[in-house]
């Protein structure tokens, strides 16, 4: 995998890459990796919305719900990078399959296509995608080595309330179709919120 040097690299550097995923999963990834203390005594449910005489509303003070906020992470990228420079990745694609994928991503960078299948393996236990890395051996030989995400990673998320789960997918709609329109891309999880 030598398509990281040179002229090539160059060019990687002037486009942005971005990898989106459903921002309700992404919320609840903040809520897992949570050290606030006050967080830490509530549920998700309660961190992640508020009550008041009017009804319930999503809390956007709460950085777990902003990180969310792809459109506005979008068009800050937009003013340095042009569109057509810029990847956008659907994250909840990529770890149920990375391969196309990346085969999309050394196309839009103009490298050479290396990244298949035989540098991935389907870790049941974890439940995602992990790399084998392959490096030479002192006498020359090519072997693999198995890399993967920290133990932390691909842990199953918690069941959440349902109304609020559909408070969330309208809350981030509109910015999340903003993303799908400007980019061309189709982000999967919308499939599932209409």
């Amino acid at each position: 995998m030598e398509h990281h040097r040179g002229r090539q690299a160059k060019r990687s550097v002037r486009s942005c890459n971005d990898l989106y995923h459903d921002c309700i999963v992404y919320a609840l990834q903040m809520r897992a990796r949570e050290k606030n203390p006050y967080a830490l005594s509530h549920t998700f449910e309660e961190i992640s919305t508020f009550t008041n005489s009017s009804g319930t509303f999503v809390n956007n003070s709460w950085t777990g719900i902003r990180q969310g906020y792809y459109d506005v992470h979008l068009k800050r990228w937009l003013t340095k990078f042009p569109m057509e420079s810029t990847f956008v990745v659907d994250g909840n694609m990529f770890s149920k399959n990375p391969v196309p994928i990346l085969s999309e991503l050394e196309t839009f960078l103009g490298v050479e296509h290396v990244l298949d299948g035989k540098y991935f393996y389907f870790d049941k236990a974890k439940g995602f995608y992990c790399m084998r890395i392959m490096y030479r051996t002192p006498d020359g030989r090519h072997k693999f080595h198995r890399a993967c995400l920290a133990e932390g990673k691909g842990r199953p998320h918690p069941e959440i309330d349902p109304d609020v789960s559909k408070l969330l997918q309208e809350y981030y709609r509109p910015g999340q179709q903003w993303v799908q329109n400007t980019t061309g891309k189709r982000l999967s999880w919308l499939d599932h919120t209409e």
